[in-house]
């Protein structure tokens, strides 16, 4: 297969890619969805559900792995419409819109697949809309939670923000680690943890 490859472009072929001669096919691949998206957002009844979910993923996923292939990463495409259609569903799958509205604008496979499958969480969302999650709790409804031991009044034990701003600007990972003054109080330290041995990095701040 490769020495026909290589009869087919020339003996100096390198074996890379080359854009040159993919660039109709990435068009064509780029254009597909652009397309859907646009005429589903028009007039869903023109093109038909099944035919817009059968093109756009195949098309969009190629594209992007073609892109992906050629080291151009700029694939854009516009925001899903169609992607609703679904939320029937999902909603009584138990999946929150609010969590899963950036996804359907960019994926319309995300819809359909949220669709078919039960949410990961036990609790029903069904009233969630895009730009709120009913189920999620506020700032001010929030409690700390106390050990069976604790009494309740323990002190919030806290770190300076613009130690962990500094670590970030140096380039490194912030850690926090607990330590303990002459006086016994413990407090927490912002370190880099690049340079320490540590047991697991949280995403949640």
């Amino acid at each position: 297969m490769k020495k026909n490859v290589r009869r087919a472009l020339g003996s100096n072929y390198d074996g890379r890619p080359r854009a040159l001669s993919t660039a109709p096919l990435l068009h064509a691949l780029q254009t597909a969805p652009n397309c859907v998206r646009m005429a589903m957002g028009l007039n869903p009844n023109a093109l038909g559900l099944p035919i817009a979910i059968s093109i756009d993923p195949l098309c969009s996923s190629l594209s992007y792995f073609a892109t992906w292939y050629l080291g151009e990463i700029n694939t854009k495409f516009p925001s899903v419409t169609y992607g609703w259609e679904f939320q029937d569903a999902m909603k009584e799958r138990g999946w929150c819109f609010n969590r899963t509205a950036s996804c359907l604008q960019i994926a319309i496979d995300v819809g359909f697949v949220t669709s078919l499958l039960p949410s990961y969480d036990t609790r029903m969302y069904y009233y969630c809309s895009p730009s709120e999650c009913m189920l999620q709790p506020s700032a001010s409804q929030m409690e700390p939670k106390h050990a069976p031991s604790c009494g309740g009044d323990c002190r919030i034990v806290n770190f300076k923000e613009n130690d962990l701003v500094d670590v970030l600007n140096k380039g490194g990972n912030p850690g926090i680690v607990m330590r303990e003054n002459e006086s016994g109080e413990m407090y927490f330290d912002v370190v880099n943890a690049f340079e320490h041995p540590f047991v697991a990095i949280s995403h949640v701040w």
